[in-house]
């Protein structure tokens, strides 16, 4: 199998000026420089799963995944950062992200996915790379735009294709790429991306029963793990929608408000796909409660959008992207 370092130019990072592209001119340009990991035109890799129900985790399995995909890592984390550290107020973090993005997208990596996995962490990796677009594409030339938009359509429509083919069963990962195809639409301008992954988000609901998601509670031990994991997925990808999209489902389907009233104080653990080592049991992930509980506050709650939970797939920070997703006035 061939990994991730040798598939790679060269396994160093490369160190450039971000210029060219920034609207801050040439003075800003140099005094904003980005740490931009090699791009990665092609991933094999393997399940860090052991067992049939893909429940038991292989230690052997997981170092070779994790070292596959740790270029994939590198961006995520760096992509994500960046674009948190502009909403904060540092506007070359945000043009650092854009050169991520914008270098990410020139080479269009990962243009060849050999296997499942391969799949999955490419999918786990877009999703955080469209919500870093969409919290500084304000900073882009309409050209760079352009190009990451292109990037960004490609993966998302790969996930969208992949997940949902006849013969993958319609679990946690059809859920997260209709998510994804919801952001990507969303942000990259492809309104039948879009409807196509708002579609997945209501069947995902409509096949939630009160004991949870039938394919997830095949799972063995991993199964309340796997339920979270799949709510999580449909609740961002419906916060995408629109908050009127939540409310309507909220009104519409009993066994949501069920879920989260019996999921509202037990403990679970937090899976981190990119890191699977570094899961972790935790009290109650505010990761998925997040934007039901805003929903259904009269107004907007600054001690519940100050939560740290950090989750890679969606960005790091949650509270952040859902001040995109709803443009709400930051908390301070």
């Amino acid at each position: 199998m061939t990994s991730l370092a040798a598939i790679a130019p060269q396994a160093r990072a490369l160190f450039f000026l971000v210029a060219l592209f920034l609207s801050g001119g040439a003075t800003q340009a140099a005094e904003c420089s980005s740490y931009i990991p090699p791009p990665v035109s092609e991933l094999k890799t393997v399940s860090f799963y052991g067992d049939a129900r893909s429940s038991i985790v292989s230690k052997a399995r997981m170092s070779q995944y994790s070292s596959d995909i740790a270029r994939l890592n590198d961006f995520s984390f760096h992509v994500s950062k960046s674009a948190n550290d502009f909403m904060e107020g540092d506007e070359c973090a945000g043009l650092n992200a854009l050169a991520l993005l914008r270098e990410w997208s020139k080479s269009n990596a990962l243009n060849k996915l050999d296997g499942f996995q391969a799949n999955v962490a490419a999918m786990f990796m877009g999703i955080p790379a469209v919500v870093a677009y969409a919290k500084v594409s304000t900073l882009c030339h309409e050209s760079d735009c352009v190009v990451i938009q292109q990037w960004l359509l490609r993966l998302a429509r790969r996930s969208s294709i992949y997940f949902s083919s006849p013969n993958r069963p319609r679990n946690n990962l059809y859920y997260w790429s209709s998510t994804f195809s919801i952001l990507a639409g969303k942000y990259a301008h492809d309104p039948r991306l879009f409807e196509y992954g708002k579609d997945g988000v209501i069947r995902g609901f409509s096949s939630l029963g009160r004991s949870g998601f039938s394919l997830e509670n095949e799972r063995g031990q991993r199964a309340q793990t796997y339920n979270r994991f799949a709510f999580t997925a449909l609740s961002w990808g419906a916060a995408a929608v629109s908050k009127e999209f939540m409310v309507d489902l909220y009104r519409q389907n009993p066994e949501v408000k069920a879920f989260l009233d019996g999921h509202r104080s037990q403990s679970e653990i937090s899976i981190d796909v990119l890191h699977p080592s570094k899961s972790r049991q935790v009290e109650a992930s505010s990761t998925w409660r997040l934007p039901w509980d805003i929903l259904l506050l009269s107004e907007q709650s600054c001690a519940t959008m100050s939560s740290k939970e950090r989750y890679r797939i969606l960005g790091l920070d949650t509270p952040k992207l859902l001040t995109v997703l709803w443009e709400l006035e930051p908390c301070t």
